[in-house]
């Protein structure tokens, strides 16, 4: 989709991040950008940024994690503005910690978002793009929709579905004229860790072994996985091996970085008990 002039483009998770630098680039680059996010606030101050550059910009609050609302919030972007030519799912959600003694919330909640909720706004975004023969679905992947990631399972259970989702809808209506793209950083410098509650030494070596990375230089590769309808990007050439190698040799690329100590947390190394907390 090289023509962006007056496209409305929807980037859930906008408030912050690789969602609100999404939300400026493709502003800038000519769309009518719609923003979604939890927090009003948080939006309406992006927002206010956004017209201060004469960009054409709105939000709609909703929690993504709740289905009804996210439906409902759909429904009354397409009320208003009768289609969705872009779609940019880039919320998500997800904590580091030992699978057996996390709550039965904090290991549904990481697919809900962004798994369920990108499902459920591209099946609501498609029926317009397939009647227009024209539009964009970006899914934001990380590292862990390619890699086994231990004291991260839900969180690489969500990413590997959601990598699933995007290369077979891609499959399904790239003959209907849409295209459908993953754009996949590695450690982006934003709040997500502070913002989920998390902690980043459960594997503080994965953050050293790739470059970090800036929301505006991911936004960039959004930009451009739209305009030349790129179907895979995986950003960095360090990240690019090692997703190929992993592909190759699972088994020696997981033994590779447990050499390097990739695998090994730092403040949470005790020994398993087998006891977990109350559900």
């Amino acid at each position: 989709m090289r023509q962006l002039d007056q496209r409305i483009a929807v980037i859930t998770g906008a408030s912050r991040g690789i969602g609100r630098a999404t939300a400026f680039n493709l502003g800038r680059a000519g769309c009518r950008v719609i923003l979604i996010a939890r927090d009003s606030d948080e939006l309406s101050s992006v927002v206010d940024e956004l017209l201060s550059e004469n960009i054409d910009a709105n939000f709609f609050s909703c929690d993504l994690s709740d289905a009804d609302a996210t439906v409902k919030t759909f429904n009354d972007i397409l009320t208003q503005y009768a289609c969705i030519d872009i779609l940019v799912n880039s919320a998500g959600v997800g904590k580091f910690g030992r699978f057996h003694e996390m709550s039965i919330e904090e290991i549904v909640e990481p697919q809900r978002v962004p798994t369920d909720s990108a499902l459920i706004a591209s099946r609501l975004a498609l029926p317009g793009m397939i009647a227009n023969s024209c539009g964009h679905i970006v899914n934001i992947l990380t590292p862990g929709s390619y890699f086994a990631l231990p004291y991260l399972v839900a969180y690489t259970v969500s990413r590997w579905g959601l990598l699933g989702f995007t290369r077979a809808l891609r499959e399904e209506v790239s003959q209907c004229g849409i295209g459908v793209s993953s754009v996949c950083p590695a450690w982006v410098n934003t709040d997500y860790i502070g913002n989920n509650n998390t902690d980043a030494d459960w594997l503080p070596n994965v953050a050293h072994i790739f470059p970090t990375i800036e929301p505006d230089d991911v936004a960039i590769h959004v930009l451009r996985a739209i305009r030349k309808n790129k179907k895979n990007v995986v950003m960095s050439w360090r990240l690019q091996f090692f997703v190929s190698f992993y592909q190759h040799f699972p088994r020696l690329a997981v033994g590779s970085l447990k050499l390097i100590g990739a695998y090994q947390p730092r403040r949470h190394a005790k020994k398993f008990t087998g006891l977990a907390k109350p559900l």
